[in-house]
């Protein structure tokens, strides 16, 4: 028995070599498994064995990998042992080998496979892969570790190329001698493994990772005799390479799904690169960009002059944008100016106002240092030449720094108002602090900013306009930002730059003044015309030696053909990295963890190394890995690409991640631990990667209260949808926790108008109050269910559920039993159930109002207003939301939604002008807070009003923006869209656009006709404005039927539901219809009657119409002076009206109106037209 070790020949009964001492096996070509030196037979499936098929096992990995390779491994070893790396796996094997050996003499079949085994190692070692074990008959080999490559899955698909042909020729050569054929397949495939242990014989231990290993023995078990299969991942990464052939999906051993291969055929003549890797902003040498930069010289020209401007710069990562803006800076050094700025990071959507503080920080001068105490000074002392006006708003610029406002009211004020004054405050200092020399404000990577930072550069930028104030913004495609168009808004979109540009920056990293072709031509070809991608394949064909200075100039060192040039951006980096001393790569693993930006102090309080780590980052900072940030109160540094630090963490093993995660989340609680609210998110992150679940479920609790302070309701959810999910993990001991996080999530989708979603908030609240017992919590939750279910999508399913909660009540609970019975009324009532809705509203008017519960009460207080103007009872609702304005001040939605309510009653009593005071100052609350649902409404109700002052042009406008509102945010009801519909047909109708009108009053009363139970949301309400107006529609074309049949169903229906308004709206159609079909006696029934009801609702539209109506009547009794009468009295109406509004030009419109103009020819008045 030969030695796979040493080669040496031994006894056949021996059980060890005994020349070297290796142990001697025989491995199963079936089944893999290793047998003792003496087995005739297989000991796993009974396969006969023979001695040469030790030829497959060498013990000793030292004995078979070249000189240059095995120093290369052991010298590089340190830097892998225990780091996560990617590695494509390499599968060889021969087929009809097993047959071959029984027929064959022994000692033949050992040269034979020996001449095999040999050639497959040559090609793995050619391509410096790793030959990790043989299987008999074939070999396993890794690329990407233990030896790194920026292109390992390239190399291990033309190292099996190789090992094809050369097998080929040698299973042509063994032929010849003898009649012999063997031939091999390959398989590979890509994925990661933990590297272990490397030995001094180079012994390597791993962990493969998912399938890694496993489909790549699949993939050369499918393939035919002398191919080379890959799975889609290795082809992902190498098949530019390659001439490949798409497979499709095969099914192999152990997937239940078919896994997508690939034939690869031969290497492309001419390999191209694909460096499409995703990179941050690269300070590359500034060239190309001379246009742009003139651009921005000359919106700040206009700004300098008091023309405003607002600048979009766009571009992928890397194009050059913040180095674009460092060149415009030094352009800017000789002019007198204050240049602000502020930037947006890649986990700080749920950090809000982060770039907006950053500005005001550094408008302020405010160090990382810096205390309270100084901080307020600074603020103190900059704000104080401010006028009185604006210095009214600094205490929320100080709560945005998260000091002392100085006002203690402005820490427990409804977050709405907060936020609206921060708005203001913001506002202030651009005004204020481009007073006197022109202000540049720059926002880097909006494509990262947080939702309450969007919205306050949305309420900030209409102020750039009048001040001398150039903003400018950053971001990369894909991005919408949602400030929409101004006439001073401009964008610059950047471009690749031409390939001698990309020359000119691989000139100036080398320093020299001209490079030859064939290194422009590779530089070129990998830079793709990328700034970033450019300079960072220069410096890494540099520090590989790749590139050599000579005679002023560089020269390949070696021919391009066997150059190691990385393929993307992160190979790059990686490569990098790699090249660094052990102590270097330490370092800026350990700074990954921390951050994008990472603070020396924090650095050293995590790293053991802290002797060395100055001279360390020193270091790092020449390589251009990071550069310094800040300078005092501490040094700070910052990772010159986000890919750098991704791919940096990217390498730690998981258990190391969490370890170090833990680190630098106790480090901040010392060091932080007097400002700690500041860090609550940073804190969220660390923890939870630590798995440090229950400081991450606080800290993630904490940092969703944070965000609904500042109204930043995507943030909040986001926080409290992690935070259930730790809750989850840590399992049902933390179910007490959940409850009120679920809730608290709930309340908040309730805000946003996502009662769906905050269904299954409540939900989850009572799954934890049904875990841990409390019958009470559990009421609470199902009542809060069924009211969004109601709300939402199940409307009979959400009132089974508050009827649910009613029947835990009767054990004794009298709070959840006040609050179901109001909110089972509210549902009742809303979907048409308004004896039993209003009889369980009434059960609930005596004990809600001393409910603990502020969002319940919050929300009577807002309906029993809505009643009171449903039932046009508008001084009454004026009076009912002066009592309860706490209440319903408590919560942007009812807050919104009493000056709704407001201005409801207020146009009811004909107060037009307060009432559109009320919907701006809705609207505009709405715009601030982000509130949507109200949003909606307030348009229509506008709109509504411009058309009871028949300015129905604008109405429509009005109208239709209520419209497409609803439709963007998906209206959880058709409510607002229909109201909006009915509007705008009858405008339409007014301004004698019949056909058109029709349309919409058609769309509505499909609605109506056909409601679903989800539509039958508050279709009582407004479907009794669509029979009115349909039934005008009829009556002007002169279809009495018709329209008698639409004024029945509005008396009807108005008359049953309490709605004196359409009662007499309803009416006087009937009215209009006998007049006109001469049963005068039938026509002053009904006109007698409606007249009565609108003087005693007071509504000023219904009552001048149904006097209008009454002079036709009186008319058409030929009664001429009764006529007249009950036109002047109309007319003394409409005048009252039009003198209490203090809008002239509406005003005019008013009384100029055709509707106007012909009831004041019917009185005998003169035109006023």
């Amino acid at each position: 028995m030969n030695c796979p070790s040493c080669g040496h020949q031994n006894a056949p009964d021996a059980a060890f070599c005994n020349k070297c001492g290796a142990q001697l096996e025989i491995v199963c070509v079936s089944c893999k498994r290793s047998n003792s030196a003496d087995s005739s037979f297989c000991g796993g499936c009974g396969q006969r064995l023979t001695a040469v098929q030790t030829a497959a096992a060498p013990a000793n990995p030292l004995s078979y990998t070249p000189k240059h390779l095995a120093e290369k491994i052991l010298r590089e070893r340190a830097k892998l042992e225990g780091e996560r790396r990617t590695v494509t796996v390499l599968f060889s094997d021969a087929m009809g080998f097993t047959p071959l050996s029984e027929r064959t003499d022994a000692e033949d079949v050992y040269a034979l496979m020996q001449g095999c085994l040999n050639r497959m190692m040559d090609a793995v070692h050619r391509y410096e892969g790793t030959v990790t074990s043989f299987t008999g008959d074939g070999v396993m080999a890794l690329f990407g570790a233990p030896i790194a490559h920026e292109d390992g899955a390239r190399r291990a698909v033309s190292a099996a190329l190789e090992m094809q042909r050369s097998l080929a020729d040698y299973s042509e050569e063994v032929r010849r001698e003898q009649p012999i054929e063997c031939r091999f397949r390959v398989g590979l495939n890509t994925g990661p493994v933990v590297v272990g242990k490397i030995s001094d014989n180079l012994d390597m231990d791993y962990t493969a990772l998912g399938d890694t290993v496993n489909l790549a023995s699949r993939m050369e078990e499918a393939a035919e005799p002398g191919q080379v299969y890959m799975t889609g991942e290795t082809h992902r990464l190498a098949g530019d390479y390659f001439e490949c052939e798409p497979l499709g999906g095969l099914m192999v051993k152990g997937k239940s799904a078919p896994v997508v291969a690939y034939r690869a055929v031969r290497e492309k003549p001419a390999v191209r690169t694909r460096l499409e890797a995703q990179a941050e902003r690269g300070l590359t040498a500034f060239v190309g960009r001379e246009q742009e930069l003139s651009f921005l010289r000359g919106y700040f020209d206009q700004a300098k002059n008091g023309r405003g401007q607002v600048v979009f710069i766009t571009g992928e990562a890397g194009l050059g944008k913040s180095r674009l803006l460092l060149e415009f800076r030094r352009a800017l050094l000789d002019e007198p100016l204050t240049w602000l700025e502020g930037h947006c990071i890649s986990y700080g959507k749920r950090i809000p106002y982060l770039p907006i503080s950053e500005v005001v920080k550094c408008n302020f001068a405010i160090e990382e240092g810096d205390n309270d105490e100084q901080i307020v000074a600074k603020v103190d002392q900059r704000t104080r030449d401010w006028d009185e006006a604006t210095r009214q708003t600094v205490p929320y610029l100080k709560y945005l720094l998260n000091v002392d406002p100085g006002n203690e009211a402005i820490a427990t004020m409804d977050p709405m108002e907060r936020r609206a004054g921060i708005l203001d405050a913001l506002r202030a200092l651009l005004t204020q602090e481009s007073r006197g020399r022109p202000l540049v404000v720059l926002i880097e990577d909006l494509h990262w900013v947080d939702e309450k930072s969007e919205e306050a550069l949305a309420a900030i930028v209409d102020a750039v306009r009048s001040t001398p104030t150039l903003m400018v913004l950053t971001y990369r495609p894909g991005y919408a930002h949602s400030l929409g168009e101004r006439t001073y808004f401009s964008r610059l979109a950047l471009g690749h730059l031409p390939a001698e540009d990309s020359a000119a920056i691989a000139e100036r990293v080398l320093r020299v003044a001209h490079l030859p072709d064939p290194v422009v031509s590779l530089i070129t070809s990998k830079g793709e015309g990328n700034p970033f991608y450019v300079e960072e394949v220069t410096k890494a064909l540099v520090e590989s030696g790749v590139l050599r200075p000579s005679n002023g100039s560089y020269a390949l060192e070696r021919p391009i053909d066997q150059v190691r040039v990385p393929d993307t951006i992160q190979e790059v980096i990686l490569s990098r990295i790699d090249r660094l001393e052990q102590e270097a790569k330490e370092a800026i693993q350990l700074a990954s963890v921390i951050g994008r930006e990472f603070t020396s102090r924090l650095l050293n309080r995590i790293s053991d190394i802290d002797a060395k780590l100055d001279d360390l980052l020193v270091d790092l900072k020449k390589l251009e890995l990071i550069y310094e940030k800040d300078y005092f109160p501490e040094l700070s540094y910052m990772f010159k690409h986000a890919l750098t630090h991704d791919v940096a963490y990217s390498t730690l093993l998981l258990e190391r991640r969490k370890n170090l995660h833990h680190m630098v989340g106790a480090a901040i609680e010392e060091l932080y631990a007097d400002r700690l609210p500041e860090q609550y998110e940073a804190l969220a992150h660390h923890y939870h990667e630590a798995q440090d679940w229950e400081k991450a479920l606080d800290y993630l609790a904490k940092a969703g209260d944070k965000a609904v302070a500042a109204y930043a309701n995507q943030d909040a959810l986001d926080y409290y949808a992690r935070a259930l999910q730790v809750c989850d993990t840590i399992g049902p001991e933390a179910m007490k926790a959940a409850a009120p996080i679920a809730e608290k999530r709930g309340h908040v989708n309730f805000g946003v108008g996502a009662p769906d979603d905050a269904a299954r908030d409540f939900a989850r609240m009572r799954e934890c109050a049904q875990t841990v017992g409390d019958r009470r919590l559990e009421g609470i939750a199902l009542g809060w269910m069924g009211t969004m279910q109601s709300w939402g999508s199940d409307p009979e399913g959400g009132q089974s559920n508050i009827r649910a909660a009613l029947a835990i009540a009767d054990e004794g609970y009298d709070d959840v039993r006040a609050f179901s019975t109001f909110w089972l009324g509210c549902m009742t009532l809303i979907y048409g159930g308004i004896e039993d809705g209003r009889s369980l509203l009434s059960e609930s008017d005596d004990v809600i109002p001393e409910l603990g519960d502020p969002a319940t009460r919050g929300f009577w207080a807002f309906m029993r207003g809505m009643m009171h103007n449903w039932e046009a009872r508008y001084e009454a609702s004026l009076e009912h939301n002066k009592r309860w304005r706490p209440a319903l001040d408590g919560a942007v939605f009812t807050l919104t939604g009493r000056l709704w309510n407001e201005a409801l009653a207020l146009s009811g009593r004909g107060d037009y002008a307060q009432a559109l005071s009320r919907l701006h100052e809705a609207l505009a609350l709405c715009e601030r807070t982000g509130e949507a649902l109200v949003r909606a409404r307030v348009f229509n109700t506008v709109g509504w009003v411009l058309g009871e002052l028949q300015d129905h042009e604008a109405a429509i406008e009005w109208n239709k923006r209520s419209e497409e509102a609803a439709v963007a945010i998906n209206a959880p009801d058709p409510e607002i869209e229909s109201n909006a519909r009915l509007n705008i047909g009858d405008s339409l109708r007014a301004l004698g656009r019949h056909d058109e009108a029709e349309k919409y009053y058609q769309t509505v009363e499909h609605v109506v006709r056909n409601a679903t139970p989800r539509e039958r949301f508050a279709v009582w309400l407004y479907s009794q404005h669509m029979f009115h107006s349909y039934g005008e529609l009829w009556y002007e074309r002169g279809d009495h039927g018709r329209a008698l049949s639409y004024a029945d169903e509005c008396v009807q229906l108005a008359e049953s539901t309490n709605r004196p308004k359409n009662v007499v709206k309803g009416r006087r159609l009937r009215g209009q219809i006998m007049t006109a079909q001469a049963k005068l006696a039938e026509a002053e029934e009904e006109i007698e009657m409606a007249l009565a009801i609108a003087k005693e609702i007071g509504n000023p539209p219904q009552l001048w119409k149904t006097l209008v109506d009454l002079g036709d009547l009186r008319k058409a009794q030929d009664r001429e002076a009764d006529a007249k009468a009950a036109y002047s009295e109309a007319l003394a109406l409409i005048n009252n009206v039009a003198s209490r509004l203090d809008d002239e030009k509406l005003r005019e419109t008013f009384l100029s109106s055709p509707h106007v103009q012909r009831i004041r020819a019917a009185a005998g008045e003169k035109s006023s037209a």
